[in-house]
């Protein structure tokens, strides 16, 4: 069985390809998968579309893009089987947590809805003869490229704030999960979008990820992936200074200080580095616990794997799972830093990869200082809050921390002055709400993704100063 994608969403209908080059590859349920590579033709001709489209669309007014933005969440809810199937077929993720996805999905654009109901102008006075009106206008045409591990929730913590600041948007989703954000623009033909104003390119990043960000008539790129490739998005955007969005890897600590409800505490650190696998960019890969407190967290932590038997996770497609076997091969540790670990086999037709967690690595290991996206953890001891504060600091990225204590107030004065974009207290990375901002310090990204933040992020900001003669 062969599944093609080779078709092109613009001007709100299904367009061919002018393309004849496919990305091929076997997904998770053994099919083959062949997605057109969208080229310079086809980029020049949806570009256009998209410049057309975003001059009828930021015309509208707030209420009428804010009425559109909540059609949609209502489609996507309506539809959320449909949704969760393909997501499915993506992935390998379980149909209930797709189900849970594509719920948070919807909840997102409404909650875009409201928030773009709300832009308008502001009124600054400045003296009796002088006031100044500062208007929210949009950017432009914005590229959204979407990453495979979580393609709908992260083009719904993003896409429906783009249309409310009033951009035209053209998605490029992964090569390896094209099918939900297919699905996804199967609906849009009943949400009275005008033309031009949401389009949808296929192909890898290599190609036609490079071409878009160079095209002509695009202002904004909004990308969500490695560091590494944020890095050359910035480079190759800043050539005629488009904007950028960019929500990039983390080395997301846990941090434990002290033993009340431990068992709490390994229960969501778990969650918080096993979920999908591993491949969230939020995902928890390391652990500082409070010296007094270690062997009673280790023995916690192995009574829980060992009771849970049978924890096996299953990598969206086989280029990640080689890249975290490979990666496994080169660290060097030995049997006494081995807290949990089973045998990998390097040919898995099924990806299926075991939870694996080291202790006491030496400072500075690859495991430590680069993004695996896999469940995989390394545990560390400290004494000093201060100096552990000045270690995570120190650390190139930023994107999450988890802190786990029975002082709140502790937890503030820790808080404090730490490069993370997001902290959990007593939490788990799946505490997500659509009202919040997300993004990261450091390499782990520039902009802010969602909340009030979502649509300023996609703006530009004009002062219009009035002088009564």
């Amino acid at each position: 069985m062969i599944s093609y994608f080779n078709k092109l969403y613009t001007n709100n209908k299904w367009v061919k390809s002018s393309s004849s080059n496919y990305y091929k590859f076997t997904n998770l349920k053994n099919v083959k998968v062949k997605v057109v590579i969208s080229n310079k033709k086809d980029i020049s001709k949806i570009s256009k579309n998209a410049y057309n489209g975003y001059n009828i669309w930021t015309k509208k007014t707030s209420k009428k893009k804010s009425l559109i933005i909540k059609k949609i969440s209502d489609l996507i809810k309506s539809n959320r089987l449909t949704l969760a199937k393909a997501e499915n077929n993506d992935t390998g993720k379980n149909l209930k947590q797709c189900l849970e996805e594509i719920n948070y999905c919807s909840s997102l654009w409404k909650h875009a809805s409201l928030e773009t109901g709300k832009i308008k102008d502001k009124i600054l006075k400045i003296n009796k003869k002088t006031y100044c009106k500062i208007s929210q206008e949009a950017v432009g045409v914005t590229v959204l490229i979407v990453p495979w591990n979580f393609p709908l929730i992260v083009l719904s913590e993003r896409l429906p704030y783009i249309l409310g600041a009033g951009c035209s948007v053209i998605v490029k989703p992964s090569e390896f999960a094209s099918e939900s954000i297919i699905k996804f623009f199967d609906l849009l033909k009943k949400s009275n979008l005008p033309k031009g104003v949401l389009n949808l390119v296929l192909g890898d990043g290599k190609y036609t990820g490079s071409t878009l960000i160079k095209a002509k008539n695009v202002k904004m790129i909004s990308f969500t992936g490695s560091t590494e490739n944020g890095k050359k998005i910035m480079k190759s955007a800043s050539e005629d200074l488009k904007r950028v969005s960019l929500e990039l890897g983390g080395k997301n600590p846990f941090i434990l200080f002290d033993k009340k409800n431990l068992k709490k505490a390994v229960e969501n650190l778990v969650l918080s580095f096993t979920h999908n696998a591993g491949q969230a960019c939020v995902g928890v890969s390391k652990v500082y616990v409070k010296e007094e407190i270690f062997l009673d967290f280790q023995n916690e932590l192995k009574n829980y794997f060992n009771y849970f038997s049978n924890f096996n996770y299953q990598i969206s497609n086989y280029q990640q799972y080689l890249k975290i076997y490979n990666f496994i091969k080169k660290i060097k540790f030995n049997k006494n830093q081995i807290i949990f670990k089973k045998k990998l086999k390097k040919m898995n037709k099924k990806n299926i990869f075991y939870p694996m967690i080291l202790k006491n690595l030496k400072k500075k290991n690859p495991l430590d200082e680069t993004e695996i996206f896999g469940p995989i953890l390394n545990v560390h001891k400290f004494k000093n809050e201060n100096v552990l504060k000045k270690e995570l600091n120190l650390n190139n990225y930023g994107l999450s921390c988890i802190i786990w204590t029975n002082n709140i107030k502790k937890s503030e004065n820790f808080v404090k002055n730490l490069r993370y974009g997001r902290v959990w207290i007593n939490g788990n990375i799946k505490q997500n709400y659509p009202q919040i901002p997300i993004g990261g310090f450091n390499w782990s990204g520039i902009g802010r993704e969602t909340g009030k933040s979502g649509i300023v992020n996609y703006s530009e900001i004009r002062s219009t100063i009035f002088n009564k003669i």
